[in-house]
This record gives C-alpha cells, sequence and structure tokens, in this order.
C-alpha cells in the first residue's frame, strides 16, 4: 500500500473538497482519500495507482494539483 500526498489549489468550500475526494476514489486500488481543505491537501492510500494518475484526476475535476 503506497501513501501519497498532494498538494491542491482552488478548493475553496466543502463541495470543493467532496468533488476532489470522489473523483479520486473512482480509481481502481483506492483504498483511502483524506481531504484537508485549509491547507489544500489530499492524502491517498492506494495499491496500484500512479501519482500522475491522481494528479490528473485532481485537474480533471477543475483544482490544480502537485506532489507534495
Amino acid at each position: 500500500m503506497n501513501e501519497m500526498t498532494f498538494e491542491v489549489d482552488g478548493m475553496t468550500c466543502g463541495g470543493c473538497a467532496i468533488s476532489v475526494q470522489r473523483a479520486i476514489e473512482r480509481l481502481a486500488s483506492v483504498q483511502e482519500v483524506v481531504v484537508t481543505r485549509d491547507p489544500g491537501r489530499v492524502v491517498v492510500r492506494a495499491a496500484d495507482v500512479a501519482a500522475d494518475r491522481i494528479e490528473n484526476v485532481i485537474r480533471q475535476a477543475g483544482y490544480a494539483a502537485r506532489r507534495a
């Protein structure tokens, strides 16, 4: 199980955080997603998902993301 942390810009409300969380949870092998709106941080625990794939999903949800 890998744990990856991402910094996410633009999450301004609880709805934003939920959108990011749900988008990541749709990926296969994701076990847990913890989103903290302030500061914009996402921690993902997954068995077999590349960090760039998660960053891409966050971007597709409308937010800037980079691995911390």
